[in-house]
């Protein structure tokens, strides 16, 4: 029960995620319960393993890894730069803390050396020089693409000419936003190069740890989830990959307690990576980080997400105690982190397809030739920008007091010093985002200007946010100025603001998708809806000229347009009313004109069927007399009651009319058969309202035959019923290899002939018969068996001897001998269960197709001993048991050859040689026996009593031969060797006169296609000396 005490205290005390105010707990058992249902249903929601969570962060470990390739340019070898990294790594893992416990020492002896290493850094020379030179080469040059497309733009009078210049300057001025951001970036690496790499370095390793403590977890925990979200943060540009799963974590947890918990928890989390960096930086002390983790870690560990504690007798009070320390700990990371943004990064705006800032005006003109007749409709006047900033306490303070100046600088198809162009969009209003760390700005255009300068119509610009804290005010009764603590002058990445006045032309209503625009002709609820989800407002608009209109807010044709944004809710403007076209019949339908919904007026009326209703939408400008009307090719009919029968598992019973259960039925190797049910039967009946004898008169006698011939309907018009029959032997499958039934009987009723449908879908054979067939364990070793060949020995008595003989080796191996009683388990199977027993073999190595051969007919495997060399692989087995095609055991495996090489055995390993006009037997003593122990080779000779015959031959293998030990050694010209299978040599000089002894090395050479010779490898060289004076 500790565990899920302690969770409950998560609960209790984390729940609210706006403000974590204590509000108790009144049920505990039904909230553990409740609440751990949550967390079970949230990971099961999210869906997401621990390797594909490790895969999205590995996108931004390579983002910042380019970011601190950048910020290293030209010094990356650099030792000062690399020991930079090495010791931001381990102050980061340091702040991870053993146990728990952070090392304050360590951390300030990691934090000294930092500072002397950024020094060093900074110190040496890079090439951030050489890419600041090219950013600045880069940005003349699109400049200048960017005054002559205005140029052209002016010279124009061809309306589309000029919108196609227009969107090249749009294009233009994203690549200039993108360089000049770049720019800001080298340049603050220059600046302070040593700080950058720091920062960089800190965040890549915290991405790391956690990338290595995911990956191989099946099922991530809700605190991996608060943990990854935390990390996002400190990524400047998400990828789709993280985007997605961000997604997936913020969609699952949404509106739930758990989903509250998982925000807490991210707080947590980032306070503890803000407190890293603001101690990298130098804006805080090491004591107060170090003890700020401390104590993130004593929450958590207290809410029972480290380990379990033992919250003591008053749960309650331990439980407002938790809740004290966070509102307490947040209040100390808002005086720890509030001061000095650190980063500032505009959030794509998710409305728009490029993530721009877009303001649009909305005209329409009364001659569309004729500009001075246009009147404004609407105005998107007002949009929401956000940014995250770093440390994310600072976003409240931004928010919630008057300590900074906000303003936008901007650039327009130009590149300008910055501020040069402030002002040009109002803040209306701020507030705190989704997110931690989030600010959301309401801004509007400053249609006055700033310095003389709008965003005009049909114009790019590319701007930054400007955050600066104010100077400290002098405080006239005491006539002092407070110390300035705040030394924010931060800007954000560049964005692209676009304004677009748009000249409308017409509107079409793109109706909501419809299945089935058919209305039952007795069905009051029946309906047919073109309004509501799904249903959108097409728009087009005239060029300069209005004479050439073309799309505003879709792709694709006019005719199949594809939505890219509702125009009705961004321009809050237009009125929708649903009609019915002209020679719709009033008194048979009725439609409510809001949503487009068509019902049947007077439901129940066969003489409705057949007759159609057509539907339109006019479209209205709200206050003005301009209206267009959509009609829609999409009819709605009046038709019969579609005669649709499912039959399920539980509506057939046996011959005795006992009910049966179609989703239990076992295999069998006989036919089946069942009857529909007659409640289900009279349900049928009753659709076409039928009596029993005219229904099955009508519908006769016939057959209908399953998808896949495993079973059959039939209409018994004689005794008036339905039989299913399942063919014997049959294994019903499931999925798209279900057994399906479509009937499709004809019947007249209400006179007209419609066609039934009934459908079966049989379950899927809930059991087969138990395995029989069971490997003989004394083959196999796993899935591979190994076969022993047959050697055949008798008793030989001679010279009044007995002593064993090999007569023959037999390499033909049964594979009925793999599996236990074969034969019976095969007549069982076949026989008596009415199954199939597959036993087969096949040999696959194309390179060596002759080394085995085999007869699947007697099931026979013959390892052809001249040719087989065990590294051309095994012979693959089948050996399955199946009933109607259904595998229901499967031993299949492999067969390999035992390594029947034998063992060989050392004879003399030193020879000398004293007289040398001699020949000298190397093999004395030497021999080579069976896996019997029965000699099959013995001093250079196969002639032995144990073999009728030759033995090495009749067990696949090739006599040793004497051979140099060395190829290479000089002594060898010493030597003859005169029968290298003998194993016989003598001097090659008889007349030599030696001074000293001469050694010469000789092997004597075995080797087996069946594998390693036992006693063989370590023990195959013979030393022969020549003596001295011989």
């Amino acid at each position: 029960m500790k565990k899920n005490f302690i969770r409950v205290a998560v609960f209790c005390a984390l729940t609210a995620t706006a403000a974590p105010v204590f509000v108790g707990c009144s049920d505990y058992d039904d909230d553990i319960n409740r609440l751990q249902g949550e967390i079970d249903q949230i990971n099961g929601v999210i869906g997401v393993s621990g390797e594909e969570m490790a895969a999205a962060i590995q996108t931004a470990i390579d983002g910042l890894r380019d970011e601190l390739n950048t910020a290293m340019a030209g010094k990356a070898d650099a030792q000062a730069v690399q020991q930079l990294q090495t010791t931001v790594g381990q102050l980061v893992d340091a702040m991870e803390g053993e146990d728990g416990t952070i090392d304050v020492n360590l951390i300030k002896q990691l934090q000294n050396d930092i500072e002397a290493l950024k020094t060093e850094v900074n110190n040496t020379k890079g090439a951030l020089d050489t890419q600041k030179e090219d950013l600045e080469g880069k940005i003349e040059e699109v400049n200048g693409k960017i005054e002559d497309l205005q140029t052209q733009i002016s010279q124009s009078e061809d309306a589309s000419k000029i919108a196609a210049l227009e969107e090249e300057v749009g294009t233009l001025t994203r690549e200039l936003a993108t360089l000049k951001t770049n720019l800001d970036t080298v340049l603050a690496a220059l600046d302070d190069n040593g700080q950058v790499i720091t920062d960089l370095a800190a965040r890549l390793k915290a991405l790391e740890n956690f990338k290595e403590s995911v990956e191989n977890e099946e099922q991530p925990t809700f605190v991996d989830f608060a943990r990854f979200n935390a990390l996002t943060n400190t990524v400047d540009s998400l990828s789709n990959e993280l985007k997605t799963l961000k997604e997936k974590i913020d969609g699952a947890a949404q509106g739930s307690e758990v989903g509250g918990i998982i925000e807490r928890l991210e707080a947590l989390e980032t306070w503890k990576n803000d407190g890293i960096s603001e101690l990298l930086k130098g804006y805080a002390t090491t004591e107060s980080v170090t003890t700020l983790s401390d104590d993130i870690n004593k929450i958590k560990e207290e809410l029972g997400l480290i380990s379990s504690g033992d919250e003591g007798d008053d749960v309650k009070t331990s439980l407002e105690l938790i809740d004290e320390q966070i509102k307490a700990l947040e209040s100390r990371v808002d005086k720890l982190f509030g001061n000095t943004l650190q980063s500032l990064v505009y959030l794509p705006n998710p409305d728009n397809a490029m993530g721009d800032t877009e303001f649009s005006t909305l005209w329409y003109r009364t001659t569309p030739t004729n500009p001075n007749t246009g009147v404004k409709l609407a105005q998107n006047a007002q949009v929401k920008v956000r940014f995250r900033v770093t440390p994310a306490a600072a976003a409240k303070k931004i928010v919630e007091s008057d300590d900074y100046i906000l303003t936008f600088d901007g650039m327009k198809q130009n590149y300008t010093t910055r501020a040069t162009q402030a002002g040009l969009l109002n803040i209306v209003s701020k507030q705190l985002g989704s997110g931690e760390g989030v600010v959301e700005l309401t801004v509007e255009l400053n249609e006055s200007g700033y310095n003389g300068k709008t965003i005009g119509n049909n114009s790019y610009w590319a701007l930054a946010l400007n955050v600066k804290a104010k100077e400290p005010v002098k405080n006239e009764e005491t006539g002092e100025t407070p110390a300035k603590e705040d030394y924010t002058d931060i800007v954000s990445n560049y964005f692209i603001t676009h304004r677009e006045d748009i000249t409308l032309s017409r509107v079409q209503v793109q109706h909501a998708p419809i299945s089935d625009a058919d209305l039952t002709y007795n069905d009051a609820q029946d309906k047919v809806v073109y309004g509501g989800t799904g249903s959108w407002l097409a728009a087009w608009k005239w060029d300069e000229t209005g004479t050439n209109e073309s799309p505003i807010n879709f792709t694709g044709s006019n005719a199949a347009p594809q939505k890219v944004y509702d125009f009705a809710e961004k321009f809050n403007c237009f009125t929708t009313v649903y009609k019915f076209q002209s020679g719709t019949d009033a008194n048979v339908f009725q439609i409510d004109g809001a949503t487009g919904t068509v019902t049947l007026k007077n439901p129940g009326s066969t003489a409705n069927i057949g007759q159609q209703a057509g539907v339109m939408a006019e479209t209205t400008i709200n206050g003005r007399t301009e209206k267009w009307t959509s009609n829609f090719s999409r009819k709605v009919t009046v038709a019969r009651a579609a005669l649709n029968v499912t039959l399920g598992a539980n509506d057939f019973v046996d011959a005795q009319g006992r009910a049966v259960n179609l989703a239990a039925l076992p295999w069998t190797k006989s036919a089946q058969t069942f009857y529909l049910s007659t409640s289900k039967l009279n349900e049928i009946i009753d659709m076409v309202k039928l009596n029993t004898g005219d229904f099955f008169t009508q519908v006769g006698n016939q057959v209908w035959n399953s998808t896949d011939r495993k079973a059959t309907l039939t209409s018994d018009a004689t005794n008036k019923r339905f039989i299913l029959t399942i063919a014997a032997g049959a294994a019903l499958g499931s999925g798209n290899n279900a057994t399906t039934i479509q009937a499709t009987p004809s019947v007249t009723f209400a006179g007209a002939t419609q066609n039934m449908q009934i459908t079966l879908t049989m379950p899927q054979t809930a059991s087969y018969p138990n395995a029989v067939l069971q490997k003989a364990d004394a083959y196999w070793s796993g899935n591979v068996a190994t076969f022993v060949p047959t050697y055949t020995i008798v008793e030989v008595t001679k010279n009044n001897r007995t002593y064993k003989q090999v007569q023959a080796v037999n390499f033909t191996f049964d594979m009925a001998n793999l599996f236990r009683n074969f034969t019976q388990s095969e007549t069982e199977i076949e026989t008596n269960r009415g199954g199939v027993l597959d036993l087969e073999a096949a040999w696959k190595n194309t390179s060596h197709p002759g080394a085995v051969t085999i007869n699947n007919g007697t099931r026979e495997v013959t390892f052809n001993k001249g040719s087989y060399e065990t590294s051309y692989g095994n012979v693959e087995i089948t050996a399955q048991e199946t009933y109607g095609g259904h595998l229901s055991n499967d031993l299949s495996g492999a067969l390999a050859i035992a390594n029947i090489s034998g063992t060989m055995t050392q004879g003399k390993t030193a020879i000398e040689v004293s007289d040398l006009r001699e020949t000298y037997h190397a093999f004395t003593g030497w021999s080579w026996a069976d896996i019997n122990g029965l000699t099959m080779w013995s001093e250079g000779s196969t002639n032995v009593e144990s073999y009728l015959g030759n033995g090495l031959t009749m067990n696949g293998l090739a006599a040793p031969t004497l051979e140099f030990a060395d190829a290479n050694d000089p002594n060898n010209d010493y030597i003859t060797i005169d029968n290298a299978t003998a194993g016989t040599f003598s001097v090659k000089n008889k007349d030599l006169i030696l001074v000293n002894d001469v050694v010469v090395r000789l092997r004597v050479k075995a080797s087996s296609r069946w594998g390693a010779i036992s006693g063989y490898d370590a023990n195959n060289v013979i030393t022969v000396t020549l003596k001295a004076g011989a």
